[in-house]
């Protein structure tokens, strides 16, 4: 499996270097790791192969067309990342007190609470995509999820421009409407996908 590095984890590495915090930058990769880590293992488990890994502002993001799978093991493969960085957390919780701590219990549980925001192309988008099979119809399911997903990333935005006034929440944000005006595009492909995939009709 190949791995690739995003702009955007390029335009952080600055900001933390410039910051003298290339540690935090270090151990931040370090959970992104993890959470992948945990996604690899039930692909795997699943039979499934991943192409490649896109490290990115938001975390990794994996190049894998998933075969037909029950929605309950695209479930578990979507949350499993999650899954990982729950255990981490309370694994780190409970080792008595050693240097940056602190900022590990911060960062899974920044990786836990942001990836399961139903916005693309986190993990809560990924989770709600394979829950919503259950309507079975790929193009009424697009056309939901990705409304969805704009609306989520516009009350997130507003929330976190708030609260966290810093350049890497502008190119977290930046990045994520990108990515989400791709999906916009892309919509009637990705259902179209689906649709051959499930009913295989190729």
């Amino acid at each position: 499996m190949k791995v690739k590095f995003h702009f955007s984890i390029l335009i952080l590495l600055i900001i933390f270097l410039f910051s003298g915090l290339i540690v935090e930058f270090a151990l931040f990769l370090l959970t992104i790791f993890f959470h992948e880590l945990g996604h690899l293992l039930v692909l795997k488990i699943f039979n499934q192969s991943p192409k490649q890994l896109n490290l990115t502002i938001v975390g990794g993001i994996m190049d894998v067309e998933i075969g037909k799978v029950s929605i309950i093991k695209e479930f578990l493969i979507d949350i499993s990342g999650v899954c990982v960085n729950i255990l981490l957390y309370f694994l780190i919780k409970s080792i008595p007190v050693f240097p940056y701590k602190k900022l590990l219990l911060n960062y899974n549980l920044l990786m836990i609470f942001f990836n399961i925001l139903p916005i693309y192309p986190l993990d809560g988008y990924r989770i709600l995509e394979a829950l919503f099979r259950l309507i079975n119809d790929p193009f009424k399911e697009q056309k939901i999820l990705s409304k969805l997903s704009f609306i989520s990333l516009l009350i997130a935005f507003i929330i976190l421009i708030f609260y966290a006034k810093s350049i890497s929440v502008v190119v977290l944000f930046a990045f994520l409407i990108y990515q989400n005006l791709l999906l916009q595009v892309k919509n009637t492909e990705i259902a179209l996908k689906k649709y051959v995939k499930r009913y295989n009709y190729v």
